[in-house]
């Protein structure tokens, strides 16, 4: 099952939906990897960059708030609050466990449920009430700093078939 970001997702935030589409995209492979019953360096990638990525992502979204004045900006920085919770339950859970079916089929499912629902509820209400940028702006907003995590190692490894069958605890 993949993870694709729609065009109904759209916010009619051009920056975020780019940054959506990122998410899904690399989430997307390491998915794929993952449900292929491939090695636990694909969770760990996995974790690892949403870690990061969800870091910058929510810091421009919690901005973008503040700076137009968003009249669900606590209530939506509450939801950021849980995904971090959430995520670093897993990581715990992982560091425990490793890349067990248990792990990787929570992470999953998780990710799909949480990701879709986000977008499709707090991100879009965020864009719908949120004070537009002032007619006359030169361009639009945008994040301060761009992030680039590297390229998932995955995705080559997928390729070849390279990567290693998943962690699972002996009997």
């Amino acid at each position: 099952m993949s993870l694709v970001w729609r065009p109904q997702m759209s916010t009619g935030l051009a920056w975020q939906d780019e940054q959506h589409k990122e998410i899904f995209r690399r989430i997307d492979l390491l998915l794929e990897a993952m449900e292929q019953n491939k090695g636990s360096s694909v969770v760990k990638e996995l974790l690892q960059f949403l870690k990061s990525y969800s870091a910058k992502h929510f810091e421009d979204e919690e901005e973008y708030m503040l700076t137009h004045n968003c009249t669900t900006c606590i209530k939506h920085k509450e939801c950021h609050s849980d995904f971090k919770e959430h995520l670093a339950e897993i990581v715990m859970l992982y560091e425990s466990q490793g890349a067990s079916t248990m792990v990787v089929l929570r992470l999953q499912t998780w990710l799909r449920e949480w990701l879709i629902q986000h977008i499709m509820n707090v991100d879009k209400l965020m864009a719908a009430t949120s004070t537009p940028d002032p007619p006359g702006l030169d361009k639009e907003w945008k994040p301060k700093n761009s992030f680039t995590a590297p390229e998932p190692v995955v995705s080559a490894a997928l390729e070849n078939n390279e990567v290693a069958k998943t962690d699972e605890p002996t009997p």
